[in-house]
């Protein structure tokens, strides 16, 4: 099973065509830092640091190499479906307020 370092530096070239260097400037994080990697990987704070940058990272299995890499993102009919439902939920609640006007309207 691939160690914490291997997984990171093959998130790096993967998922952003980054070298070591670059990655370690990219995620804000002191330069020399992945060789400086052991057994136990890296410290919460870092890996934190690492997360906020990368948001698609699985961090899951980056700390224990289980899942995928990415984390999956809703599909698009998903994210259809998620709009679809917004707005017919804001369509209902103007006809509700419309509907709820007019029974003021009819009681005084």
């Amino acid at each position: 099973m691939e160690d914490f370092k291997t997984r990171l530096m093959a998130y790096a070239r993967n998922a952003h065509d980054m070298g070591q260097t670059r990655f370690e400037e990219f995620c804000g994080i002191n330069r020399g830092t992945i060789n400086s990697i052991g057994p136990k990987g890296l410290g919460a704070a870092m890996i934190s640091e690492i997360l906020i940058k990368c948001p698609d990272l699985n961090a899951r299995w980056l700390i224990t190499g289980e899942g995928e890499m990415l984390e999956r993102k809703p599909d698009a009919d998903a994210k259809q479906a998620i709009y679809d439902l917004t707005i017919e939920n804001l369509r209902l609640k103007k006809k509700i307020a419309e509907l709820e006007g007019k029974g003021a309207a009819i009681a005084v």
